[in-house]
């Protein structure tokens, strides 16, 4: 109602828990053993991995391919994932049947591999982890060699189910943390809840906002869509929606390091490749 507009304080109470997920490649494929289910938490619209269940304990999911989505890379090609992350396939062997590959951060080499798919399901993910969070050993990220190619045109392999967090700034919750408007009543094992410590007026002029963090807002009705005369609100954020078309970045780029070094245990064949990124961008609010 415009004449009781006010959320005064401690009333706006916000409640996230964790709930487990699977991983894309148990989802989709069978026999898989090596990985099988992760928990997430989703924290004002942002999905988190709750770290060893834990709702105070938290990694940023920085990309979930989607089990219908592929990333074929040529050899010397490298896929920018995110968040600085980025995956060079080095070589093909001359069979067609293992590909040599490295992940990035920053440019630093964190993991080479060597996968085969002459072999189980298990034999096709690669996985890498750290010591992050709790400082205990987890994994931070997954991917799947689904075909290799070789030819004397052309060498390639193709990645699915990749899954990545962010394990160098994983996000510890404590009671009274802040989180603009808010701030964390309870942070337990098995659930967050937060209330506002400031009162929030609700701004019912035409396309108007009222923040409640720095990326949500209030946004309001018409007038007498509610009960009373009064106005309808509800929570929304600003999404930048970005294409998922695959795209590579330019083999040998500045600041890419592309080099391989190859073990003598396998031979390897070397290419490269050119393309171009597309993105689209679309501003949307939504409940």
């Amino acid at each position: 109602n415009p004449s009781a507009s006010t959320i005064d304080e401690g009333e706006l109470i916000y409640t996230t828990k964790q709930y487990p997920s699977k991983y894309k490649i148990f989802s989709e494929e069978e026999n898989v053993t090596k990985v099988s289910s992760f928990y997430t938490l989703s924290l004002f619209g942002k999905p988190y991995c709750a770290i060893d269940n834990d709702a105070t304990n938290l990694a940023k999911i920085l990309y979930q391919q989607d089990e219908s989505d592929k990333k074929t890379l040529k050899t010397g090609e490298t896929w920018n994932i995110a968040g600085g992350y980025s995956l060079t396939l080095n070589g093909i062997d001359v069979e067609g049947e293992k590909c040599y590959f490295s992940l990035y951060k920053n440019n630093t080499e964190l993991e080479t591999a060597i996968v085969s798919t002459n072999g189980t399901i298990d034999d096709r993910i690669f996985t890498a982890d750290d010591e992050f969070g709790d400082n205990a050993s987890h994994i931070y990220f997954i991917t799947f060699v689904d075909s290799v190619f070789a030819s004397a045109d052309t060498d390639f392999a193709v990645f699915k189910y990749t899954w990545l967090i962010d394990k160098d700034n994983s996000l510890s919750i404590e009671y009274g943390d802040e989180f603009g408007n808010f701030e964390v009543d309870q942070a337990l094992e098995n659930q967050i809840i937060i209330s506002n410590t400031d009162p929030i007026t609700i701004n019912v002029d035409a396309d108007s906002k009222t923040n409640i963090t720095d990326e949500w807002y209030f946004k309001t009705s018409d007038a007498e869509k509610g009960s009373n005369g009064g106005y309808l609100i509800y929570p929304a954020k600003t999404v930048i929606v970005q294409d998922q078309t695959p795209a590579a970045a330019v083999t040998g780029t500045s600041g890419t390091n592309t080099s391989t070094s190859t073990p003598d245990s396998i031979q390897m064949k070397e290419g490269n490749i050119t393309q171009t990124n597309t993105i689209i961008e679309n501003d949307s609010a939504t409940a």
